[in-house]
């Protein structure tokens, strides 16, 4: 048999080994030109993306991503992972690990691109949870107080450079000790989850809502009059007593020329909250 022959035995021998394998790979591949069109798929790639073979054949990687994103090369994923969200045929969104390998012909010029996916939505969705975790109360989904201090922050740099004013405002609810002492800490919780309710309904979702600990909220009203804080402050007490919870807020107003960091505002919400508490008394 000439040398000729044997190598083109050899190919046909890889070419069925390689199909073989592509066919019954256990993550969703596919086969690309090197133009980025799709010309086969694997029944793994149908499984995760809900395309058949024929379906899927002439797609691009333009065609899965969700609209609005900006495309990207075959090319930027060779050989490199990187985490993608993808299109499935029915418009659920999946996140997939991504990378790609060129398949080279016998002149070293690219033949194909083999395009692998692998689902890591459950990753994602635990990555997302524990992130919020980190950021939120846990009872309430609030802000937790270094992220809502952290937001203050950011948002006093972006209103003073545009000229604009908030308020602060401190929230300490009344008697909450005593509910947790004669009613237990089920009903304490349930108190806390109620007033956070409120405060969402009532607030913009432009406003900053957190719980710095214990039964002390916080919320940072962005571009409002002092005025208009204290008729939102007023509005808050009255919802709160509809649900049969007493609260005293206290108001730190500030304009564009207010030097205050987070911490001075939050102090002086602090001092004009218990000032209430004590006129209330």
């Amino acid at each position: 048999m000439s040398v000729d022959r044997l190598r083109l035995v050899a190919a046909r021998v890889d070419d069925d080994v390689f199909r073989a394998v592509f066919l019954e790979a256990p993550v969703a591949a596919a086969l690309a030109t090197p133009d980025g069109r799709f010309v086969e798929t694997n029944r793994g790639f149908a499984w995760l993306l809900g395309y058949s073979e024929d379906e899927s054949r002439g797609l691009t990687l333009a065609d899965l991503i969700p609209e609005g994103e900006v495309p990207f090369a075959l090319a930027d994923l060779d050989r490199i992972q990187q985490e993608r969200c993808v299109v499935r045929a029915d418009g659920e969104p999946v996140w997939v690990a991504m990378s790609a390998g060129i398949v080279e012909d016998a002149n070293g010029e690219p033949r194909f691109y083999v395009v692998q996916m692998e689902n890591i939505s459950d990753h994602k969705r635990t990555e997302r949870t524990l992130r919020r975790l980190a950021d939120h109360d846990a009872l309430t989904w609030l802000l937790n107080r270094r992220s809502f201090l952290e937001g203050v922050q950011r948002e006093l740099r972006r209103l003073r450079s545009a000229g604009s004013g908030g308020a602060l405002l401190l929230l300490d609810l009344d008697n909450f000790k005593a509910v947790n002492d004669t009613a237990g800490h089920p009903a304490g919780d349930t108190m806390l989850r109620e007033t956070a309710d409120v405060l969402r309904r009532r607030l913009r979702s432009t406003d900053l809502i957190g719980r710095l600990g214990g039964d002390e909220f916080a919320v940072l009203l962005l571009e409002v009059t002092g005025t208009q804080a204290r008729d939102i402050s007023e509005d808050i007490t009255e919802m709160l007593a509809a649900e049969k919870i007493g609260a005293s807020i206290g108001i730190a107003a500030f304009d564009a020329q207010t030097s205050e960091d987070e911490e001075e505002l939050l102090a002086r919400a602090d001092r004009a909250m218990y000032a209430t508490k004590s006129t209330r008394r």
